[in-house]
């Protein structure tokens, strides 16, 4: 994707060191120049957040129905490796002119109560993260809202085949996409769950969906998948690495 501003939080925080940091090497009271710092972050934050709003759901190009129900179909594969037994609703929000405009997506169709149900969190959650969210209806419905320019950037690496949908992972970074969509279906799906156990399912399911062909890896990642899969910080990755390996060493025991 092309580069978009700065997660508000990381963004404001930036902005507060370097103003603690330009008043504290100008002489400036230490407690006066942290004042000013929290001051000016407080400021800023609002304001980076409109920025990453109207550019994540702005896309070069606004996808037609057939084009982003591909990727709503992968999204629904996802679910299924995950082990979601409902339909997904994927909501494709984006900008035309000043205003937001979403296309539901997807078998189920969501009713007037749950449509109106936590919608605008979610989309400003996947604002915030420039990513795609998910969340669950009082009905049990999982629903992922897709800003626009995740949506274009999705179908540039999906394709078709025989055996469904899939997608083109070429980069650590596409790994890191579509490892937290898969993530964030999960934590729908299983809400309450832990860390530790929802990167867990994650990572099953994305090596299921690898076995069906669902995600293809490119040839140049795939003698360093288990280094890159899943992306979680260390003490994550060596417990799932030993449920796994405990797992399979049951399997093949006679």
């Amino acid at each position: 994707m092309r580069l978009l501003p700065p997660r508000p939080d990381y963004g404001a925080a930036g902005v507060a060191a370097t103003v603690y940091t330009a008043l504290y090497l100008a002489g400036k009271d230490p407690v006066a120049s942290g004042f000013a710092a929290l001051l000016a972050a407080i400021l800023v934050l609002p304001l980076l957040f409109m920025a990453r709003e109207l550019t994540v759901f702005r896309a070069t190009r606004v996808l037609g129905p057939q084009e982003a129900g591909t990727v709503a179909e992968w999204i629904a594969e996802a679910g299924t490796a995950v082990g979601v037994r409902e339909g997904i609703t994927v909501l494709y929000a984006f900008r035309k002119g000043f205003g937001l405009q979403v296309m539901q997506l997807g078998q189920a169709v969501l009713d007037r109560e749950e449509s109106q149900f936590g919608i605008v969190q979610l989309m400003h959650r996947a604002a915030w993260n420039a990513s795609p969210a998910a969340t669950r209806t009082r009905k049990g419905r999982i629903v992922v809202a897709v800003p626009g320019r995740v949506m274009e950037f999705l179908y540039q690496l999906a394709g078709r085949s025989r055996g469904g949908v899939y997608m083109r992972v070429s980069s650590a970074g596409h790994v890191k996409l579509v490892y937290t969509i898969i993530k964030e279906i999960a934590k729908a799906a299983n809400q309450g769950a832990g860390r530790v156990y929802l990167a867990y399912l994650a990572t099953k399911a994305f090596v299921k969906m690898m076995l069906r062909g669902w995600i293809r890896i490119d040839d140049r990642l795939v003698q360093r998948i288990d280094k890159i899969v899943p992306p979680e910080p260390p003490w994550v990755r060596s417990k799932i690495a030993r449920q796994l390996s405990e797992e399979a060493r049951l399997a093949v025991a006679p």
